[in-house]
């Protein structure tokens, strides 16, 4: 397993420090990508997400997002909630759903954590429903952390520019090869 790399998200995106902290890293797999977060267990799940169910609207509660795109500025956001309970959506640009790729099927799991305040979170989507993105070298990526809901704080792994929180910057994401 080759990790892309490990971050923790300790500010939000004025630079303040977050109350709740939580961090993932990004692993290549033989036929998968992986996702693994370890979160605080004080994070709250949407109301009536259940545990490994897609679930709409996660990010209205507190979550981690992994984005994944392409040069072409085609991207995939996947939301990952505290319970397991996960989303994902194809974007031809930002902002702008592309209905026409199916959602690609995300294996998430819980795993034992060593500290009794987090819990360890997983997230595996198979190659084949990232071929959308072409190839992996080209594949650009950023994580986001929304907590505090319902007042939210937000962190992002890339520098999104703006004054108000907008995560659906495709061109400001991460090459995997420098992560």
């Amino acid at each position: 397993m080759e990790a892309t790399s490990n971050h923790t998200f300790t500010h939000d995106l004025s630079g303040a420090p977050l109350p709740l902290i939580a961090s993932c890293s990004l692993h290549w797999e033989e036929s998968a990508l992986t996702l693994q977060a370890t979160v605080s267990n004080e994070l709250k799940s949407a109301p009536g997400a259940q545990p490994h169910t897609f679930t709409a609207e996660l990010w209205k509660h507190d979550v981690i997002e992994l984005f994944l795109a392409n040069a072409s500025g085609r991207y995939l956001e996947i939301n990952l909630a505290p319970n397991t309970a996960w989303w994902a959506q194809w974007f031809s640009t930002a902002r702008c759903a592309d209905h026409s790729l199916p959602v690609p099927k995300c294996v998430v799991t819980e795993e034992s954590s060593p500290h009794e305040d987090t819990r360890s979170l997983s997230l595996s989507i198979a190659f084949t429903d990232l071929t959308p993105l072409g190839e992996r070298e080209s594949i650009r990526w950023n994580a986001t952390y929304i907590c505090h809901s319902p007042d939210q704080r937000y962190a992002s792994i890339a520098h999104l520019p703006g004054d108000t929180p907008d995560f659906h910057q495709p061109d400001q994401f991460l090459p995997v090869s420098q992560s």
